[in-house]
């Protein structure tokens, strides 16, 4: 199967979504992704369009912090009750 370049699959598409497949499609397999450097990428970009990037906490994650949050109050309880 014949590999297409990404300009050609991202030609549509805002640029930061290009620079950011260019720079995981390029990473070593022991190297650590740069996590602020993408996500900078696309706050950057909505910036530049006069857009406010918004950071909604998802259902999922809501999900997990409750459940972590009502696991911690359990064990500090059950410390509290053997203390």
């Amino acid at each position: 199967m014949k590999e297409r370049p990404l300009p050609e699959i991202f030609h549509n598409m805002p640029h930061p979504y290009l620079e950011y497949m260019d720079l995981v499609k390029n990473l070593e397999f022991d190297q650590e992704p740069d996590y602020e450097l993408y996500c900078k990428l696309f706050e950057d970009y909505m910036l530049q369009k006069g857009w406010e990037p918004s950071f909604v906490e998802f259902d999922w994650a809501k999900k997990e912090t409750d459940e972590m949050l009502d696991s911690l109050l359990i064990s500090l309880e059950q410390t509290m009750d053997e203390l």
